[in-house]
């Protein structure tokens, strides 16, 4: 006979636990404006390094996201994706948080059996929409679905890719969330293969707009024995369904020992929209107007490297990152430094050594290669094969606005489960004025979410006390749940 499954419920006051002790300082001033950041580039250096033991985020393809209050960082990867505190480094969760719009507000997620599209808000876990499958019923197993929010929440863009039937083309769907208005476009190109590098969706100009980088612009992804480069960028009118496109890497190959599918290594773009920075395996870095398509300035020589050399997963890396309105650019040299410059003229404001050593314990990585850049206010976050680093003004990082007030959590917490079976924590937070992660520890291991609900698989039957996180980049709250885990049926 089966235990039915119980639920205990759990109110928690939090007061604010914080990891130093001390309540932060006052903010520091605004960062100046003529700089674009808030010191010269040769001002920079080393303020935290965090090192990666776990590796959930070490495999292509990665990129970083900051969240609103700049005092989380979700570094992303196919693997996972680990949250740190933005002030110091420290790891909270690892969590598998769909693409989210710019408040961390609402998240959208793909069925990957049915390619249908969620959009929830995550405060509730509320459906918002439900956009059906634009694959055809027979091929939603055989491609790829990729779905984007706009920075508002209020569009979704979604990239349907199929491996089969027509294979040279792609379509772009544009959906208002609110009226269920839906603009179909079918793209020129088709997309790249699903692995190991992924066209890339990206939503602009509040969700109107949208660029589609890496497309194969001849065909399908093989001509006999010859791969058919993914290079191209779509820039796709979602008002009017009109497309542009341009090629944005050339043909030249280096001699690197890595035969796979990248074309396009790195992407990045302003925050204000206006400048899309791309890196290519011809070992250049080309900036394009993104209303027009057309290239800025000159093609910039820069470095690449192979990341996870021995392992099953090896990916050419070659990042790049734009300050907030542009004016200073960021990629790897030949030696595999960072190196920051004068977006306009082109000069080279600094150079930044990686600060990872290499691991011991894992020789199947390699030496630390850099794998994405991001540009924050102070200064610039680097992920790399064995870690994450943040270099500061002179080597220290801008206090964040404390939030005040209490956190009051109330959790419901299963007091059965099975082995084998997904067990849900459901966490609902009122007074938080900054996202927050919910973490469900059991040992070593964190699972998190930026939503309400943490799904853990319990690893063994007995008796289990597991902790409760609660964690907004400045305060931490625990609380113990016990609950009996049975083996699976």
């Amino acid at each position: 006979m089966h235990r039915p499954l119980l639920f205990a419920s759990l109110v928690l006051s939090l007061s604010g636990c914080y990891a130093s002790g001390d309540r932060d300082p006052a903010p520091a001033p605004a960062p100046s404006v003529s700089l674009d950041l808030a010191c010269a580039p040769g001002a920079l250096d080393v303020a935290w390094v965090s090192d990666d033991p776990p590796l959930h985020g070490s495999f292509h393809p990665v990129s970083l996201d900051v969240a609103p209050g700049d005092a989380l960082l979700m570094r992303r990867s196919d693997f996972g994706h680990d949250v740190l505190r933005m002030r110091d480094g420290s790891a909270i969760a690892l969590t598998n948080a769909p693409p989210t719009d710019a408040a961390w507000a609402r998240a959208i997620e793909v069925d990957p059996t049915t390619r249908e599209v969620i959009v929830r808000e995550l405060a509730t876990g509320a459906v918002v929409h439900t956009i059906p499958s634009g694959a055809a019923p027979r091929e939603a197993w055989w491609g790829e679905t990729t779905a984007r929010l706009s920075d508002d929440g209020a569009r979704a863009v979604v990239l349907d890719c199929d491996q089969s039937g027509d294979r040279t083309r792609a379509h772009l769907r544009g959906i208002e969330l609110a009226t269920g208005a839906i603009v179909d476009v079918t793209l020129p190109f088709a997309c790249s293969e699903p692995w190991p590098r992924h066209t890339e969706l990206r939503v602009i100009a509040g969700g109107t707009a949208a660029l589609v980088i890496g497309m194969r612009a001849h065909g399908p992804s093989w001509v006999g024995e010859v791969r058919t480069p993914g290079n191209a960028i779509a820039r796709v009118d979602l008002t009017r369904g009109g497309v542009s496109t341009v090629i944005a890497v050339g043909d030249a190959r280096p001699s690197l020992d890595l035969e796979l599918a990248f074309d396009v290594l790195g992407t990045a773009i302003s925050d204000d929209e206006r400048v899309l920075a791309v890196t290519g395996r011809d070992g250049l870095l080309r900036r394009f107007d993104t209303t027009t398509l057309g290239m800025i300035g000159e093609p910039i020589e820069v470095g690449m490297d192979i990341a996870n050399p021995i392992t099953y997963l090896p990916s050419i890396e070659s990042p790049v990152a734009l300050s907030p309105t542009g004016a200073w650019l960021a990629h790897v040299d030949a030696e595999g430094a960072i190196v920051v410059r004068d977006a306009a003229s082109g000069e080279v404001a600094t150079r930044l050594a990686l600060p990872f050593e290499a691991r011991e314990d894992v020789a199947a990585l390699g030496p630390p290669v850099a794998m994405a850049l991001r540009f924050v206010d102070d200064g610039l976050v680097v992920a790399a094969s064995s870690g994450v680093a943040r270099f500061g003004c002179d080597g220290e990082v801008a206090p964040i606005v404390h939030p005040g007030g209490e956190l009051t959590l109330r959790a419901s917490a299963p007091e059965v489960v099975r082995t084998g079976a997904p067990a849900r924590f459901t966490i609902d937070v009122e007074g938080a004025s900054l996202p927050v992660v919910r973490a469900v520890r059991i040992g070593e291991s964190t699972t998190g979410a930026i939503g309400r609900d943490v799904e853990v698989w319990m690893p063994s039957p007995g008796a289990t006390t597991v902790e409760l996180v609660v964690d907004d980049g400045a305060r931490t709250a625990r609380a113990e749940a016990r609950l009996e885990v049975l083996p699976s049926e």
